[in-house]
């Protein structure tokens, strides 16, 4: 089964995270590739894809998210999972923190994409999201905050690489 990992990143935190949860998947998963120089049609060659994506300021995709967002569209994504991680600032930000997440969840979705990884909000504080499912106690990926503790990142990435080993069976 491939695994691919996708990011968009602006400011290379996004892109960090990427590597690190390359890393977490030991071997299992190919090199992290950013969008903005991957062709959508090449995110069809993954049994599983693993997107980054950070929200800009108030709910926005990162650019080059942004410039792909269209592009998906006419692409099946019938049959293969999705995972997201998403960076965001919630002190800045709280009432979109996540959101763009939440955004290209719901391309995928109406692509026909499975997800998979979602993750708890408890520990987080913030006000909105388009991030969110399960009646809000969800993300649709795993939220980095953008002031998390490096322990706190590795601790999340190892705990969700396990969540998604086992939901790509």
């Amino acid at each position: 089964m491939s695994l691919g990992i996708v990011f968009g990143s602006t400011t290379g935190y996004t892109e960090e995270l990427a590597y690190k949860i390359y890393d977490a998947f030991e071997g299992s998963a190919e090199l992290p590739r950013d969008v903005h120089s991957t062709p959508v049609n090449r995110l069809l060659d993954y049994h599983v894809l693993v997107i980054g994506v950070p929200t800009w300021n108030h709910g926005q995709l990162q650019s080059d998210w942004a410039e792909r967002f269209e592009e998906l569209e006419g692409h099946s994504f019938e049959g293969r999972k999705v995972a997201f991680f998403g960076s965001g600032d919630a002190k800045r930000y709280p009432e979109h923190f996540q959101d763009a997440m939440g955004i290209l969840w719901r391309r995928f979705e109406a692509l026909g994409a499975e997800l998979i990884g979602k993750w708890p909000t408890e520990s987080y504080q913030f006000e909105e999201s388009q991030g969110l499912v399960d009646e809000g106690t969800n993300f649709v990926g795993l939220a980095f905050e953008r002031h998390d503790s490096e322990e706190l990142i590795e601790q999340r990435i190892r705990t969700w690489v396990a969540q998604l080993r086992e939901e790509m069976w």
